[in-house]
């Protein structure tokens, strides 16, 4: 989805929205159904990457499973203390089960950014986006398992296939 940018006083019904445009993007691309039941982690992009930049998925599964699970209310509340520090902001789908889905909302800092590039957007508003991520095996079209960054057997499974057929 695009981004939308987000200020203080529309932060509670641009997040709802992008809630739901997380749950249509969820429908659309994976097999899974989500429970309407959400829960919230709130997490910081540069807790997950290394020196290069990229993204640690091992690291993160591990700090955000251990998280303690909270309302769309409290997560907001937490936002908004930072908003000034607010890049960046992501919904991913983190775990969906029968019962529950557990949406994280990963920030990207304007503190964590380049001296230049920071001077440039230092008094943007943040922006907003919704994500599905797809795995490489994913062919267009085929829908997936939206757990299938936390791994798995049918996640290895998949990548075995995959690494096989294309190497």
């Amino acid at each position: 989805m695009n981004g939308e940018l987000i200020s203080k006083e529309n932060f509670k019904p641009e997040i709802k929205k992008a809630v739901a445009d997380l749950f249509n993007l969820a429908d659309r691309y994976c097999r899974n159904r989500l429970s309407p039941e959400c829960f919230f982690i709130v997490s910081d992009f540069s807790d997950f990457t290394d020196s290069k930049g990229f993204e640690n998925r091992k690291l993160r599964n591990k700090i955000n499973s251990h998280k303690t699970l909270s309302n769309l209310d409290s997560s907001i509340e937490i936002l908004k203390q930072q908003y000034a520090d607010l890049y960046d902001i992501v919904l991913y789908v983190f775990k969906a089960e029968r019962n529950k889905t557990i949406i994280e909302i990963e920030c990207y800092r304007k503190s964590d950014l380049d001296h230049s590039y920071f001077e440039k957007v230092k008094n943007n508003l943040p922006m907003l986006h919704v994500k599905i991520q797809l795995p490489l095996y994913c062919k267009n079209g085929e829908k997936f398992d939206v757990n299938w960054r936390l791994g798995g057997w049918r996640h290895k499974w998949n990548m075995f296939i995959y690494t096989s057929f294309t190497a």
